[in-house]
C-alpha cells in the first residue's frame, strides 16, 4: 500500500520540474533577440514560446503583425 503512495506522488512530485520559466527556458534565444536590438522582452518571450525557441521563426513573428495591438511593444 505504501509502495502506492509512493507511485502516486511522484507523477505529481515531478510535474513542477517540467515547469520552468520561458525566461529561464529561452535565455540564450532571448539574448540573441536583444543583441539584435528588439528590447521588449516580453513580446520577445512570447514569440519564442509560440515558436519552441526557434529564433528565426520567432522574429518572423515579431515583424509580422504579432504584437502589434499591443502598446507595450515599443522599446522604451
Amino acid at each position: 500500500m505504501q509502495g502506492m503512495c509512493r507511485k502516486a506522488s511522484s507523477p505529481a512530485g515531478a510535474a513542477p520540474a517540467e515547469v520552468t520559466d520561458p525566461a529561464v527556458t529561452y535565455q540564450n534565444q532571448l539574448q540573441q533577440l536583444r543583441d539584435m536590438g528588439i528590447a521588449n522582452d516580453a513580446t520577445c518571450l512570447q514569440a519564442l514560446v509560440a515558436t519552441g525557441g526557434d529564433v528565426q521563426a520567432a522574429l518572423e513573428l515579431l515583424f509580422s503583425d504579432f504584437g502589434d495591438n499591443d502598446p507595450a511593444n515599443t522599446a522604451a
